[in-house]
Formats: C-alpha cells, sequence, structure tokens
C-alpha cells in the first residue's frame, strides 16, 4: 500500500552542481584535469555520474564520450589545484556549444628528444577563440595536448612579435607566465607561431631568460 514511497536506488546517478546526468556539455573554457590531461574548447561529453574522495578532495566526473566510451574525468578540490575549475564549473561546462569567432593557427614546435626529432618540426593547427590574448592563447596550447611533456615538469615558450609566454607544467601543474607582455595582440592576428622546448628549467628562470631582449 505504500508502494508510491520507492526509494531511489542508492547508486542512482546524482546530479553535481549544474551538471545533470544524461545532459551534454560542452567545454567553454580550456582546463587541464588532474591527470595533466586537456579539455579544449568546444569538446563535448555527456555527463553520466560523479564521485568525491574526501582524503584527498577528488572529484571525479564520469563522461561518456561522443562514441560511447566513459571517460573519467578527474579533478583536486583544492585552491593549489583545480578547486578554482570546480568552484566556477559553469563557466568551464555549458550544455550550449559555444559559438567563438574561431580562428587556426599553424604550430611547429622543438623536440623533446632524439627520438621526438625524427619527426621535427611536428608541424600541426590549433584552433583558438580569435579574439583570445596571450595568456589564453597559452591555456588553450595546453589543454590541446599539443605540447608533450614527460613527467611532472616540463618547459615551453613562444614568443609572437613583443610578447613572451612562458607555460608548462611544475610539480604535475598547469603554469602560464607572461614574461613580455603585448596588450594589443590576440590570437587572429597570429597564422604562425613555433614553440621552444625549455625541458625541465624553473619556471622563473624560464621567464627571465625569455624576458631578455633578442
Amino acid at each position: 500500500m505504500f508502494a508510491w514511497f520507492r526509494r531511489k536506488p542508492a547508486d542512482a546517478p546524482q546530479a553535481f552542481r549544474h551538471l545533470r546526468p544524461g545532459t551534454r556539455y560542452f567545454v567553454m573554457r580550456p582546463f587541464v584535469d588532474y591527470d595533466q590531461i586537456g579539455h579544449p574548447i568546444g569538446e563535448r561529453w555527456t555527463f553520466v555520474r560523479h564521485a568525491f574522495l574526501p582524503y584527498e578532495d577528488g572529484l571525479t566526473l564520469i563522461l561518456a564520450a561522443p562514441d560511447g566510451r566513459e571517460v573519467p574525468v578527474r579533478l583536486q578540490w583544492r585552491a593549489d589545484a583545480q578547486g578554482p575549475i570546480v568552484d566556477a564549473l559553469d563557466r568551464y561546462l555549458s550544455p550550449v556549444a559555444p559559438a567563438l569567432p574561431t580562428h587556426h593557427i599553424a604550430t611547429t614546435r622543438d623536440s623533446v628528444c632524439p627520438a621526438d626529432a625524427m619527426d621535427a618540426p611536428h608541424a600541426g593547427v590549433v584552433t583558438v577563440d580569435r579574439t583570445a590574448d596571450m595568456t589564453a592563447l597559452a591555456h588553450t596550447l595546453l589543454a590541446t595536448g599539443a605540447l608533450p611533456h614527460v613527467g611532472a615538469n616540463a618547459g615551453w615558450w613562444f614568443a609572437p612579435r613583443d610578447a613572451r609566454v612562458a607555460l608548462g607544467f611544475r610539480d604535475g601543474m598547469p603554469f602560464v607566465h607572461i614574461a613580455r607582455a603585448d596588450a594589443a595582440l590576440r590570437a587572429g592576428d597570429l597564422g604562425r607561431l613555433h614553440l621552444g622546448y625549455a625541458a625541465q628549467l624553473d619556471p622563473d628562470a624560464l621567464v627571465a631568460f625569455i624576458a631578455q631582449p633578442k
């Protein structure tokens, strides 16, 4: 007689923040997760469920890729990790596809080891927001996975026009530092971009190096 009070199964998928199970979402801002996997603007998938590990402040979003595969995206909910992303999750993930003025930049990059040099200059194309400044462009490059790295540390840099930008990973966390700014420069102004490899050079040392006049 109390059949209408049936409880929801304990393992039924639950919403997290604005994410609803079975709903498709698009990446609106590029970001790099705990496993140093990048998620560029426009990446799309369906939210399935989430899990939280309190001891490590670990948040895992289980997603379904367009081909049906379940993909875990791990985030550490701490201020010095991916906490700022989780706190502003609705600004990173949206059910509405981003309508950005896209632009394509032809890229080349240095080799990271002798074996890698066989395919130099590693030509590619990156799709970016035409209006992005150099900081946003650097975050996009990190999120696209265009810059390989081994281990938790790696440094890269690029120098379009008067700008000098350092980017990479330090102790597993992405970093972007502007060594010399060019406030008027936007991604849409660039047709080609070369990315220099700085191995495991400390970010501060890398900034000091590329900030020097030519």
